[in-house]
């Protein structure tokens, strides 16, 4: 087979692809010219879409600021002095409810994850998504009043209560968010707009890093109550989200409501400048369901979570799980907790939050670039690339704490390291992980999938956050700069595992995805296969061609 020459289409000619009465006869395969759209063109093609997910994205930042709130609270003199203990004449917070702290907030995410999966698939995305607005709400409330009680472990206990249930809320705002993007964004706005996801957990870190710096000398306990309070200003992005996007399309087909699917497909995709374009992908949309058993009164339709562990379907949800993990194993815990940290390495106070707002910014501006960078290169290739350089940065962190355990070269070569390991992954390895885990699933399965992958997400988060303590805390094992060796431990791991596990699904509709499934492809042949079923290969040396047979699931 000869290689297909790869050009840009530009909006006059998606104009006349539409420009005839024939449009249901163009629902398979995508036409060459949506195929082929750049971003912008994309982004013109579907501007609603674009906006509609922009409002659902920002949901993410509460997520964003809830992850620094630990580590970068922690940090605040007198919130030491309210929950910590002196050790060596200094105030610190004790290993134990440092990481009980931590893992507190993955636990409620565990199970919200769960919760919204299967409650969401019930009630319906807007709803899912209102519902949690009321469960953050909740917890900023027990954050503020967290240092009422007289007894210290009592202050502890309502922090930790604070911070479980806080987790539930946003995992149910990030498994909904998730669900209802992978099923409304266009193919060819999938890798240009599930990147949001971390720029704006990384706006909630940021803006959560800056609070808490303005807060940090402000005499009494008021520095850290005002802290706890902003967060209602992000509590309450759920719920304005839920009233401004339209109901999943999907989510209305598999429910038997095909009228209410057409009038919110609509409002997502119709565009004056393309008359019946979105008939097409409607059409398109039922046929999807309609093959992946989905529809309402199909006993399939009815499936529960053992479904995602049958058949192609166990495959697919173990790459979402581990997608969902990518961050932790490249390091995301310890660069969450980078402010605490480094006051454990010999950074002080001041300046160790100075460099956690510093590198969050270095990791938005990478972040921001891979909007273009996930449309023009794979996923898997990113993945790959990316974490080589995060493996060996860690690495080189360990070295030279080993060398050096205090110092002002060790004081500096931490945090930069840090930033640098941001920078390399958020071009990569992170954003694209959450567009393979939107991407993978079969859509019947979609919100199923999306909730266990943010399970395992939160089960993975909880290890790392009880250990990382035990790891670098004065109190404990205090590994301080080596801790750098772990953390490339990990990212070689997750290296290794996206080699051999993880496929390409660029440019991929959610049909041909089912068909490359259902074929039983290797991760390295995803990327061969073309939408006539027609794929080339190498093997020993010699190319062929292997013909789709229609493989069913197991």
């Amino acid at each position: 087979m000869s290689s297909q020459k790869h050009t840009t289409v530009g909006l006059e000619q998606l104009e006349a692809q539409y420009d005839d009465a024939s449009l249901l006869e163009k629902t398979e395969p995508v036409p060459e010219s949506e195929a082929k759209m750049s971003v912008w063109t994309a982004l013109r093609r579907w501007p609603k879409v674009s906006w509609y997910s922009l409002a659902l994205t920002s949901t993410i930042v509460l997520w964003g600021f809830d992850n620094v709130l630990v580590g970068s609270v922690s940090a605040m003199p007198v919130f030491q002095e309210v929950y910590g203990e002196k050790v060596d004449d200094k105030w610190i917070i004790p290993s134990m409810w440092l990481a009980i702290w931590n893992v507190s907030g993955p636990i409620g995410m565990m199970s919200g994850a769960l919760i919204a999966g299967w409650l969401g698939d019930k009630i319906g995305r807007r709803w899912m998504l209102a519902s949690a607005t009321l469960l953050s709400a909740t917890a900023v409330v027990i954050f503020v009043s967290s240092d009422t009680p007289a007894n210290i472990d009592g202050r502890r206990g309502l922090f930790f209560m604070g911070k479980v249930i806080s987790g539930l809320g946003i995992g149910a705002i990030t498994t909904t968010a998730q669900t209802y993007m992978s099923e409304t964004i266009p193919t060819q706005l999938r890798g240009s707009i599930l990147p949001a996801f971390p720029i704006f957990q990384l706006v909630g870190q940021i803006t959560g890093s800056v609070i808490i710096q303005v807060m940090m000398d402000v005499p009494g306990r008021n520095s850290y109550r005002i802290t706890f309070a902003t967060m209602w200003a992000f509590s309450i992005m759920p719920l304005v989200s839920s009233l401004i996007i339209p109901e999943s399309p999907a989510w209305l087909l598999r429910r038997g409501k095909t009228e209410q699917a057409a009038k919110a497909h609509q409002k997502l995709e119709a565009n004056k400048k393309f008359p019946g374009a979105h008939l097409v992908s409607f059409a398109r949309l039922q046929s999807t369901i309609a093959r992946d058993g989905g529809q309402s009164g199909n006993p399939e339709s009815k499936v529960g979570y053992l479904a995602c562990f049958k058949g192609t379907n166990l495959r697919r949800t173990g790459i979402v799980a581990f997608a969902n993990v990518i961050p932790e194993l490249f390091g995301l815990s310890l660069l969450g907790s980078a402010n605490y940290y480094l006051q454990c390495v010999g950074v002080n106070h001041s300046t160790s939050n100075l460099f956690m707002i510093i590198g969050i910014g270095i990791g938005l501006v990478a972040n921001i670039s891979s909007f273009w960078i996930l449309s023009k290169f794979g996923r898997r290739r990113l993945i790959l690339v990316t974490l080589v350089p995060a493996v060996v940065l860690w690495a080189s962190m360990g070295v030279v704490g080993t060398i050096q355990k205090q110092g002002n070269f060790v004081y500096w070569y931490t945090p930069v390291t840090m930033m640098i390991v941001i920078f390399v992954v958020g071009l990569g390895a992170w954003p694209a992980s959450y567009v393979v885990a939107s991407e993978t699933s079969t859509l019947r399965l979609r919100a199923k999938t999306s909730g266990i992958g943010w399970f395992v997400s939160g089960a993975v988060s909880c290890g790392f956050g009880w250990g990382l303590p035990y790891v670098y805390n004065p109190d404990a094992a205090n590994l301080r700069a080596q801790t750098g060796y772990i953390a490339a431990a990990f990212a070689a791991l997750a290296l290794v595992i996206s080699f051999f596990f993880v496929p390409e699904m660029k440019d991929k509709t959610p049909l041909e995805i089912d068909k490359m499934f259902e074929m039983r492809l290797s991760a390295r042949q995803f990327r061969h296969w073309n939408s006539g079923n027609t794929m080339k290969m190498k093997r020993s040396g010699t190319e062929y061609e292997k013909i789709s047979s229609g493989v069913d699931e197991a």
